[in-house]
């Protein structure tokens, strides 16, 4: 029991940390330098995986597991320097703070209707299913079948920080010879052999060589999915999504290990690693039904696509929900075109805030339009639009562009009493 609880404040940990820590980065480096510097970010983090167990394994056969942990714990205080003399640059908004609940929909929302973001949740999700069994069977394997102690485990581990290393050194030079896809259903490839390796191996040395391959593998794959991930995120969001993907990942994990291990105990070892490497070739195939480009191209500077309504005092944040109308008026030849480009404008409108979404063509008039949304509150209205990116406002310019007359289309509000 007492594992298991110190297991759950460590998650716990990580859960409130690792999203904050990983939403810093654009904030540190330039959008162009941004994959190298998630790849760096992998490399030291499983440089540290490979030689922490080593580490760890000497201590615990000199002074036992409770010094181990004390040391581990000791190495935070670095950790809190850094952090503590880290001066980021402020940011003023006119917004008022979001609400726990609400600000964890937004993000949901967001994921739903961003399609890179939803491929990586998706991949991210069957990845870790399937790369589970490797830390949740090695273990058992290097213990049953090579008969190794926990110095002997830290030096198998040690090889995946290698590996790890070697890929994240080498990921620059992969970017520019293949697309973020191929590199990701590479890692996926090159993983399922490792576990496959695991599976058939008879010597440690093997063991040595299967989890080299399986640390290269895990970084092209995370570093991928995650500097996908914060390519495809303005900043209004960015925490809250990255938490959503490193739930997906971590979920994935947690699930599989639960089911190779189950795999394991019933049917033996080997079945569950040769199984897994299966589960991940399928992984393969459902990532090629959700690609992640498109990433590299979004520009996430702020950018307002419309102007804010100026009502005098106007509404309280709390109040609502509140039915947003455009009316457009456009050439009746251009219907088509307006339609196609309106339906290009329902995602950005869904992902921004809109609950509801839809528009109307008038009967008696062919070249009147309205477009029709909801928004919860009228404050999430306001944010609304602050949330607009310069990519979004490319759509937004193509179904400007088929409205005609001196005035801009004009927008009505109702708000519930």
């Amino acid at each position: 029991m007492d594992s298991a609880r110190d297991e759950l404040f460590i998650g716990l940990g990580a859960a409130l940390g690792g999203p904050a820590g990983q939403a810093i980065v654009p904030e540190i480096v330039p959008r162009d330098d941004l994959p190298e510097a998630v790849a760096m970010n992998s490399i030291q983090f499983n440089i540290a995986r490979g030689i922490g167990p080593a580490i760890g394994g000497i201590i615990v056969s000199l002074w036992g597991a409770g010094f181990a942990f004390l040391a581990n714990a000791a190495s935070f205080i670095g950790v809190l320097g850094v952090i503590g003399s880290w001066r980021p640059q402020p940011r003023k908004s006119v917004l008022p703070a979001e609400r726990v609940y609400g600000g964890i929909r937004a993000g949901v929302r967001y994921a739903r209707y961003s399609p890179v973001l939803r491929a990586v949740l998706v991949r991210s999700l069957t990845f870790g299913l399937g790369a589970s069994a490797m830390w949740a069977v090695l273990p058992l394997a290097a213990r049953v079948e090579f008969h190794t102690d926990a110095t002997g485990y830290g030096v198998i581990v040690a090889f995946f920080g290698i590996g790890a290393a070697a890929c994240g050194f080498g990921l620059s030079i992969l970017r520019r010879l293949l697309s973020t896809d191929r590199i990701a259903m590479s890692g996926g490839l090159t993983f399922a052999i490792a576990n496959a390796s695991v599976a058939a191996a008879l010597q440690v040395y093997v063991l040595w060589f299967a989890t080299f391959l399986a640390g290269a593998a895990w970084v092209a794959v995370t570093a991928t999915f995650n500097s996908s991930t914060q390519m495809a995120l303005p900043a209004w969001v960015r925490a809250r999504a990255l938490s959503l993907y490193l739930l997906a990942l971590q979920g994935g994990l947690a699930l599989g290990s639960v089911a190779w291990g189950y795999l394991a105990s019933r049917f033996g070892i080997r079945t569950a690693l040769e199984t897994s490497a299966l589960f991940l070739v399928l992984h393969m195939l459902i990532a090629t039904r959700f690609s992640l480009r498109g990433a590299e191209h979004f520009d996430p500077k702020p950018w307002q696509l419309q102007e804010l309504p100026h009502l005098g005092e106007g509404p309280s944040m709390d109040q609502g929900p509140v039915m947003v109308y455009l009316e457009f008026r456009i050439e009746p030849e251009h219907a088509a075109e307006f339609e196609r480009a309106m339906h290009d404008l329902e995602p950005i409108r869904r992902r921004d805030g809109a609950v509801m979404w839809t528009f109307f063509s008038d009967i008696g008039d062919s070249g009147r339009y309205v477009e029709v949304y909801m928004v919860e509150t009228w404050g999430e209205h306001v944010r609304q639009h602050y949330r607009g990116t310069a990519s979004d406002s490319e759509a937004w310019q193509r179904v400007r562009a088929f409205h005609i007359g001196p005035e801009p289309p004009r927008v009505l509000h109702s708000v519930a009493p």
